[in-house]
């Protein structure tokens, strides 16, 4: 393509035809509404405002500034009374739905931003303790349904009214004043009370009449509703005062409804008068003497009284001995079992127990009682019929990291613990052991004020060991079957009833002992050399290495003793040969002389002759 170039050595730029796109620097309409959305002035889910531009039948036209304008139902503009809250020309706050809804739209909602806006206004009404309003639109399970700012709300029947409504379908349609007593945005859940609202009403009174009463004043009024916590008495036309259930008698009131019924006319006393905020405080059990005040005389600490259950508790129950005073029976002093899981199946309100009195506390208005007292004391009995180092049965009703619980005669609990139930291996023994078995102990100490029994299972073989110590001294020999491999250290020894002794691994063979199980097996039976006494375990050290050396000893002199017997037989023998032989010389001797005396005798005879 040829090019003109112009003197200065510049080329002309091409012609621009209508419609074509602007090479300029000035955006376009796209380029805008993309910075536009990039800025985060717009979002899906996020309001803007707009403005209505137009209006049918069915939809309102509104022009948000995006893509292209949108239609809204004419619905979502509807308030709860009925009225249109837009025109053409007014702007209002609206949601974005999306940006692009695939056909180049960006749908908007009136609604969702109308619920946005009135959860935010019921949760600063929540957080401040303050008003907010809504239309009863209709009857529902339990209650009626309140429609407040687009937000469906729950209005029970106990919250409608102070006094019982007649006909509740008086109120349907009609714009009141509720409290927020319970949100949940996550769940889109609000429940609202009017009640609260007309209690507070009731409490305030009439602006500057409350300070015409004097308290401490006696007056008559009528009950007007009953609540929960008490109920209003109107003391004169539109006065309104509270009296608390706590102040209507000095006996503990379940329910407001066991006294008085709206429409009764009772005498109550001025309490208290807060005149800034028009309330009056009523009392009744005022007008009645306070039985606390001779309850001390009446009922010492130390007697014993009849009562009447009145209300049970996870902890115990209280018991009325006196009009109007009441006293707490702690779980642990309704039984003399240290874990009596049936005791509340025993009593309910309305019966009769017979109670001890422990302490009274005048000041708090405390009474403390104990039905345990007045039974038998199974710590005393024990204690009278047993002492320390007898023996006792038992079964084992707990165990745990204290040790083994066992129930004595059936009432009371003796603990074993982990250092008492074996001399080696406490915690590891106690694995033998289960829930339910009957076991033999022997008594460490009684303390019945604590209510406390120490028992012992090892002491059993104290009895035996000590009597096995006495027969057996150092070196003897002993014999027993082997109970179990104790680890790498060495076996456990059976040396007897309750007898335990302990072969070391060192003790085993005079050679080297790697395994155990090689030279040694749970029941055998063998024979070892006592060589110590192992006082703090109380069990006997023995020793197979020591008795195979006693073995080979005795071996050793046996074969010894037949070279020593025949030595001594010859020995004999000569000596009876050489005594043989002298014997012979001397009757040799004697033969000689015999014969020298007769041939003398001769000699003699011949000189006589």
């Amino acid at each position: 393509m040829n090019q003109l170039s112009t003197a200065g050595g510049e080329t002309p730029a091409a012609p621009t035809s209508t419609g074509a796109k602007k090479e300029s620097g000035e955006p376009t309409f796209a380029q805008c509404f993309e910075e536009f959305v990039s800025k985060g002035e717009v979002r899906e889910g996020g309001d803007v405002t707009a403005k209505v531009t137009a209006v049918t039948d069915k939809f309102f036209t509104l022009n948000a500034g995006l893509k292209s304008e949108a239609r809204v139902p004419l619905d979502e503009f509807v308030t709860e009374d009925g009225k249109m809250e837009v025109q053409v020309g007014d702007s209002v706050e609206v949601e974005v739905l999306e940006l692009d809804n695939g056909l180049g739209e960006a749908p908007l909602s009136r609604r969702n931003t109308r619920r946005k806006q009135a959860w935010k206004k019921i949760q600063a009404a929540y957080e401040s303790d303050g008003i907010i309003n809504g239309v009863i639109h209709s009857r529902v399970k339990g209650g009626f349904s309140v429609m407040c700012d687009n937000v469906r709300a729950f209005l029970p029947w106990s919250l409608v009214d102070v006094f019982p409504v007649s006909d509740p379908t008086a109120l349907l349609g009609t714009r009141q004043e509720f409290k927020a007593v319970k949100i949940n945005a996550m769940k889109n859940s609000v429940v609202v009370s009017r009640r609260a609202l007309l209690e507070k009403q009731m409490l305030e009174g009439k602006d500057g009449e409350s300070s015409a009463f004097a308290e401490g004043g006696k007056v008559r009024g009528t009950v007007r509703a009953i609540v929960d916590y008490g109920a209003f008495v109107e003391i004169r036309s539109g006065i309104f005062g509270l009296l608390h259930i706590t102040d209507m008698s000095w006996k503990h009131v379940e329910k407001v409804s066991n006294l008085m019924s709206a429409g009764d006319e009772i005498d109550v006393v001025i309490l208290r008068v807060d005149a800034e905020k028009g309330r009056i405080s009523l009392g009744m059990k005022q007008l009645q003497t306070d039985p606390w005040e001779y309850c001390h005389r009446a009922h010492p600490v130390g007697s014993r009284v009849f009562g009447t259950v009145t209300r049970m508790l996870e902890f115990g129950m209280f018991v009325e001995i006196g009009d109007g005073v009441q006293g707490l029976v702690h779980s642990s002093e309704v039984s003399w079992k240290r874990k009596d899981a049936n005791w509340e199946s025993l009593y309910k309100p309305g019966t009769e127990v017979e109670v001890m009195v422990l302490e009274i506390d005048r000041e708090r208005r405390r009474i403390s009682l104990g039905i345990k007292q007045c039974q038998p004391n199974p710590w005393q009995n024990f204690s009278a019929a047993y002492r320390k180092g007898d023996k006792v049965k038992g079964v084992i009703s707990a165990i745990n990291e204290h040790g083994l619980f066992v129930e004595l005669l059936g009432e009371i609990e003796g603990l074993v613990r982990p250092a008492n139930v074996a001399y080696d291996g406490g915690e590891e023994a106690m694995r033998e052991y289960g829930k339910g078995q009957e076991v033999e102990t022997v008594i460490l100490a009684i303390d019945v004020e604590r209510e406390r029994i120490g028992l012992g299972i090892k002491q059993l073989e104290d009895g035996d060991f000590e009597s096995f110590r006495e027969n057996n001294l150092k070196g003897s020999l002993v014999r027993g079957r082997i109970a179990d491999i104790a680890g790498k250290g060495g076996a456990n020894v059976e040396l007897g009833e309750n007898v335990r002794g302990f072969l070391p691994i060192s003790e085993i063979s005079e050679s080297r002992v790697e395994n155990i199980a090689d030279y040694v097996k749970p029941g055998e039976e063998a024979e070892f050399v006592l060589i110590d006494i192992d006082e703090k375990n109380r069990r006997a050290i023995v020793s197979l290495k020591e008795k195979s050396r006693t073995d080979r000893d005795k071996r050793a002199r046996k074969t010894s003793q037949p070279t020593t017997k025949l030595g001594a037989l010859l020995k004999a023998k000569l000596g009876q040969a050489r005594a043989q032989e002298g014997e012979d010389d001397d009757d040799d001797d004697a033969g000689a002389d015999d014969g020298n005396a007769a041939a003398g005798g001769g000699e003699s005879g011949g000189e006589k002759g």
